[in-house]
């Protein structure tokens, strides 16, 4: 069951959330909840106790739905509706038309740095990389010396995005925009940021995206990794960088080794990408130096823009490939399907004529049986002898006949035979329940389904 957000702003406005709540089969907790995702106002503690008393309270507005909410609310684990316009674009392409209104931080990433910083921190595959345990994070991939310039490298990225007239948020929860992992390892070209999240995870339950337009574009803000010699000292250090500071303090072993790691070296990246299964876009920006992440943001905003309807067409050509297999995908099935139903045919054919077949040798076998013992009553006859009472002839004799008799594949429709008989007379086959036993029989048979039972009274 779909709940469209306008019918449930005005349900939670028309009576009291316990009692909407009561109606759906939920608790008032659960159903502020939904109201919160869908961006729906509540009503404040206590309104409905000062209307009750005749007071009267201004009633928000629904807000318009942005690019990427959830338009409506789904009960039986449907998908929700996103929102994908029309797109005001009377602002869109003019850089800084949003500057007089532009905040000083990004709301996204507002009181984030205490869920990075209390995370655990990745060792021996990528050291000094945050863990955070909280899934709904903005998409940053750092150590916790880079973190604090991370966070306001990205709150830049993400007002300068939207000073074009864009919308940067954290995607939907329904998974309809999925995240690409990237490569944080400078000089590799494969994807390595298995480590990043929680155990058996790769990354934010929700990716980052901006909205150019109506094209959702995936954002991913790490640091660089660099793969550096390190030396292993013990203690509670354990390893350090040949050739910095603590390598030199430190004092030489004869049982020291050096080995290479990938660590964090300050410098920051970031990968755009096309959060959809079916199409491969990706775009990375890398600082040469720390700190000149801010100087590339025109670049990266008109790169965006110029790649947007780019994205389009192969999403729309992956839309058409897709179509195009289903369209091939359906033909086959049918194909098969056909030739499903042929080989049924062709194997209930088969098992037809081998009943009969056993049906023929069973009706040869009474039939002889039969024949061989009126043969053997009128030898005996035609010698003047006749079959003494409960001798060992007679009882022979009626073992040869109760055998024919179960054998009698006829039996059954004999019997029916002689009931229709003794009821009607003479047999007309268009007018006696035989003749309309047998079409019945033909026309299951057309149909493919099986006669239960030769018994046609009743």
């Amino acid at each position: 069951m779909r709940v469209p957000r306008e019918v449930l702003y005005k349900e939670v406005w028309a009576e009291p959330m316990t009692t909407v709540a009561a109606r759906y089969g939920l608790s008032s907790n659960f159903l502020a909840r939904v109201c919160e995702r869908l961006k729906i106002p509540r009503p404040a503690r206590g309104y409905w106790a000062q209307i009750k008393v005749g007071g009267k309270l201004p009633k928000p507005a629904l807000p318009a739905p942005q690019l990427g909410d959830e338009v409506d609310w789904c009960r039986d684990g449907d998908e929700p509706q996103i929102f994908t316009g029309p797109v005001d674009r009377s602002s869109a392409g003019r850089v800084g038309a949003a500057k007089k209104k532009r905040p000083s931080q990004h709301p996204l990433l507002i009181g984030v740095a205490r869920h990075f910083e209390v995370g655990r921190v990745r060792k021996y595959a990528s050291e000094n990389y945050l863990r955070p345990y909280k899934h709904n994070l903005v998409d940053i991939f750092s150590s916790k010396d880079c973190l604090p310039r991370a966070l306001a490298v990205a709150s830049k990225l993400f007002l300068a995005l939207e000073d074009r007239g864009w919308r940067v948020t954290l995607a939907p929860s329904d998974g309809a925009y999925p995240r690409r992992g990237f490569n944080h390892r400078e000089g590799e070209k494969e994807t390595n940021d298995t480590d990043y999240r929680y155990s058996g995870g790769r990354g934010p339950a929700r990716p980052t995206i901006v909205f150019v337009g109506s094209v959702a574009i995936g954002l991913s803000l790490f640091e660089v990794s660099e793969n550096v010699e390190m030396r292993y000292v013990g203690g509670e250090r354990e390893y350090v960088r040949v050739g910095s500071p603590e390598d030199r303090k430190l004092p030489r072993r004869a049982h020291d080794w050096t080995t290479h790691r990938w660590l964090p070296c300050g410098r920051l990246g970031l990968h755009a990408y096309a959060p959809d299964g079916s199409i491969r876009w990706e775009r990375y920006w890398r600082e040469e130096k720390a700190g000149d992440m801010p100087s590339m943001f025109d670049a990266i905003g008109k790169e965006l823009e110029e790649q947007a309807p780019v994205i389009t067409g192969m999403l729309k050509k992956a839309q058409e490939e897709a179509e195009e297999s289903r369209r091939r995908w359906e033909i086959e099935r049918r194909e098969l399907a056909r030739k499903e139903e042929e080989r049924r045919k062709v194997e209930e054919e088969k098992a037809r004529f081998e009943a009969f077949k056993k049906q023929l040798e069973q009706w040869r076998f009474t039939s002889d049986a039969r024949g061989f013992v009126a043969e053997l009553r009128e030898l005996v006859k035609s010698r003047g002898l006749r079959i003494s009472r409960k001798g060992p002839l007679e009882e022979w004799v009626d073992w040869i006949l109760e055998r024919a008799n179960e054998a009698d594949p006829l039996a059954k429709l004999r019997k029916d035979v002689d009931e229709m008989a003794s009821k009607h007379g003479t047999w007309d086959r268009r007018r006696s329940p035989l003749g309309a036993y047998f079409r019945l029989r033909q026309r299951r048979r057309a149909s493919g389904s099986p006669m239960r039972s030769h018994n046609t009274t009743g």
